[in-house]
C-alpha cells in the first residue's frame, strides 16, 4: 500500500493581505488576513506572492508619505491632495 502526502494549498497573496498587517486595519477583512497568515506560519498552507505585490505595497507607502506631508506641513484639504 502506498501512502501519499496530502499536499497543502498553495495561496497567492494580494497587496490587500499585506496592507491590512502593515496599516494595522480592523474589521472582518483584515482579521481573516491575519488569521491567514497565522495559518501559513503554521503550515497549514504554502503561499507566494509576486514582485508587483512588493511594488505596490511601496507605491502605497509613498503615496501615504505623500499625502501626510501634504496634509500636515502644507496644510492641504484631504479633497486637495486627493486630486
Amino acid at each position: 500500500m502506498v501512502v501519499r502526502k496530502r499536499r497543502r494549498p498553495l495561496l497567492y497573496l494580494d497587496t490587500n493581505i499585506f496592507l491590512d498587517l502593515i496599516r494595522n486595519r480592523t474589521g472582518q477583512l483584515a482579521e481573516d488576513s491575519r488569521k491567514l497568515l497565522r495559518e501559513i506560519s503554521q503550515d497549514k498552507y504554502r503561499a507566494l506572492t509576486s514582485s508587483f505585490t512588493i511594488l505596490e505595497i511601496m507605491e502605497d507607502e509613498q503615496e501615504q508619505i505623500y499625502a501626510e506631508r501634504e496634509i500636515t506641513i502644507c496644510k492641504k484639504s484631504f479633497d486637495e491632495v486627493r486630486t
